[in-house]
């Protein structure tokens, strides 16, 4: 029996993580954009280190993507049989999520409820979308990824980021975390990741309901 008893990590001397830096960012935009309505500019530098980031996400995959020779880690071609079981996860990740949605509807606020019905009732949609996907072809390689990839795993470090928390979603079980996928999965977790932001900054960058439309 492999027991892990202790696990030693080196510390990042950094800036703060990636997540600190976008949300303070968008709402300097924001209350800028809010005080001189067509004048405002994302602060220097902004745009670049995004970019930085997307090259800083690429190299990660294209590390996870060599050949060592260690199974555990090789790249694997996508196959047929993957397709519909990635879909079905999706379908029930889906269908667990607007159910969950739907209980807490009446708890949401009241200028969120209509939103909240709205994506209740495109289930049927969305799951008829998740089907079409079952029928792709397979392509490209399936590889190890990060597996809990955000702004909040990224630390500044000199006007670069550093990756951290290779530990995968807490959430899922060790063998799950182990398996191979897209690295797609990354990049859609860092999108979001985006958005979250995006809907942080504003939150705190308005004083009243009204602002949020205008801003």
């Amino acid at each position: 029996v492999v027991s892990t008893l202790a696990l030693l990590q080196a510390c990042v001397d950094n800036q703060g993580d990636a997540w600190t830096f976008a949300v303070d960012a968008l709402v300097r935009y924001l209350e800028a954009a809010g005080a001189a309505p067509g004048e405002a500019a994302l602060p220097d530098g902004f745009v670049a280190l995004v970019r930085t980031l997307a090259v800083r996400t690429a190299q990660l995959h294209a590390a996870l993507a060599q050949r060592t020779g260690d199974d555990a880690f090789d790249p694997e071609p996508v196959l047929a049989s993957d397709i519909p079981l990635w879909v079905k996860q999706v379908h029930d990740d889906a269908l667990a999520t607007i159910d969950e949605l739907a209980a807490q509807a009446e708890r949401l606020p009241q200028s969120l409820q209509p939103l909240a019905a709205a994506v209740v009732a495109g289930l049927p949609r969305l799951l008829e979308r998740l089907e079409a996907c079952a029928q792709q072809s397979p392509q490209g390689l399936k590889t190890r990824y990060h597996g809990d990839y955000h702004l909040g795993q990224v630390l500044l470090v000199n006007n670069d980021f550093v990756i951290i928390d290779f530990e995968g979603e807490p959430a899922r079980s060790l063998p799950e975390r182990r398996h191979k996928h897209s690295a797609l999965r990354d990049v859609a977790g860092m999108l979001r990741s985006f958005d979250y932001a995006r809907h942080t900054a504003l939150q705190q960058a308005t004083q009243h309901e009204g602002d949020v439309d205008q801003l």
